[in-house]
């Protein structure tokens, strides 16, 4: 869904960020059409579908990518936000956070693109979120196997339904699964039902 997004506060701003975009196609030249964040709640994701930037004209359309996020151009042109204020937007919500992804690089690609859309250069960097899983075991004095099993037990229980917002509040919901056991053992007894309580506290969320 598009949604137009208020100045957020301080409070509102994510310490730790989950970010993920739908690109045009997986070829160079590659353009992003929806982006999606969330903090560690994986309830309050929010996400833009994004109208092509007049630069971006001529690039590759991939039948195949459209197949995967059934996002057609005709609804970017009709329900997309410009490039620069997407921009603007991912600016205000992501800039103070320290932002993750599992396809950093295609994830720093589009927003990059979308920086330079605005006239603008990214100093947003992204990192991949293994390394914040890895810091959670290293934390938890967790063995490597054990990460490994939790990550890929946790990947089987959360699907990637190929749209931004869910795809970022699938990174949230591993992330705790890896970190807080009580939680993780309540979404397994409740397993095909909604997300169960979250304890925010965790990650000390806020910036």
């Amino acid at each position: 869904m598009n949604v137009r997004f208020a100045q957020p506060s301080r409070e509102d701003i994510p310490k730790i960020a989950f970010l993920d975009f739908e690109g045009a196609s997986l070829y160079a030249d590659s353009y992003p059409i929806e982006i999606g964040w969330c903090g560690i709640d994986p309830n309050q994701s929010k996400s833009m579908l994004i109208k092509p930037h007049g630069s971006w004209e001529g690039r590759t359309w991939s039948p195949d990518a459209e197949a995967v996020h059934k996002i057609p151009r005709a609804t970017l042109a009709a329900k997309g936000v410009e490039a620069g204020e997407a921009w603007a937007i991912a600016k205000r919500w992501l800039g103070r956070a320290k932002v993750f992804s599992d396809a950093p690089s295609w994830e720093q690609h589009w927003l990059n693109e979308l920086a330079v859309a605005a006239g603008e250069r990214c100093a947003i960097k992204i990192e991949a979120v293994e390394t914040l899983w890895g810091s959670i075991a290293r934390r938890r004095r967790m063995e490597p196997s054990k990460l490994l099993a939790l990550v890929g037990q946790a990947r089987q229980t959360f699907k990637a339904p190929h749209r931004a917002a869910p795809d970022a509040a699938r990174l949230a919901k591993i992330t705790l699964f890896i970190e807080d056991a009580q939680w993780r053992e309540e979404i397994l007894r409740k397993r095909g039902t909604k997300t169960a309580p979250i304890q925010l506290g965790l990650f000390d969320q806020k910036a």
